[in-house]
């Protein structure tokens, strides 16, 4: 991996994932920060996470999260190798992290999700008027996406084989496409 790739993150700096459930390592894929309270918040599973900085200069995370989770410390030295920058990350630079490896994590503790956080359904509607989607339905969106078109070229290649994929991706996406209108209409 490129250097300029891992520029985002201090090498004397600890890391750390967080979760809803209890582990004893993360796998490959899984998500990691250098950003302690930025764990604890993704401990809670939210759906939508929102940075900002109040008038008093202190920043400020609201998000959509309501399961109490745990927070981990990784417990393994990281290496250039083991990281890179999240490609789809909503977060800022350098603050989210894809792990290239099974990972041990040590326990923390426990995290409460913290009500002064958690955004209310105004805030969430404003966000998403604002142009900012829910990203829970991203993910079935592309997958009915995927299955129309893998079910398009099944058929064009092998006669009526990939009519079941079309038929599938077309009802994948049109749940995906209801529920995000149902997410912007209430």
């Amino acid at each position: 991996m490129a250097s300029e790739a891992v520029a985002g993150w201090d090498r004397a700096r600890p890391w750390y994932h967080g979760s809803p459930l209890r582990l004893e390592s993360i796998r490959t894929g899984s998500t990691i920060t250098q950003d302690k309270d930025l764990a604890r918040v993704f401990s809670h599973k939210p759906p939508i996470v929102s940075q900002g900085f109040g008038a008093d200069g202190v920043r400020h995370i609201k998000h959509s999260g309501k399961t109490p989770g745990f927070l981990y410390r990784i417990a393994e030295d990281i290496r250039e190798e083991d990281v890179s920058p999240h490609p789809e990350t909503t977060m800022g630079p350098g603050q989210e992290w894809l792990v290239a490896r099974d990972l041990k994590v040590a326990l923390i503790g426990p995290t409460s999700v913290v009500p002064d956080e958690v955004m209310s359904s105004e805030e969430i509607r404003e966000l998403e008027l604002r142009g900012a989607p829910n990203p829970g339905i991203r993910p079935l969106l592309v997958a009915g996406i995927i299955l129309v078109l893998a079910g398009v070229a099944t058929s064009f290649f092998v006669s009526y084989a990939g009519i079941p994929a079309l038929v599938t991706g077309a009802v994948v996406f049109t749940i995906a496409m209801v529920a995000r209108h149902r997410d912007r209409s209430t």
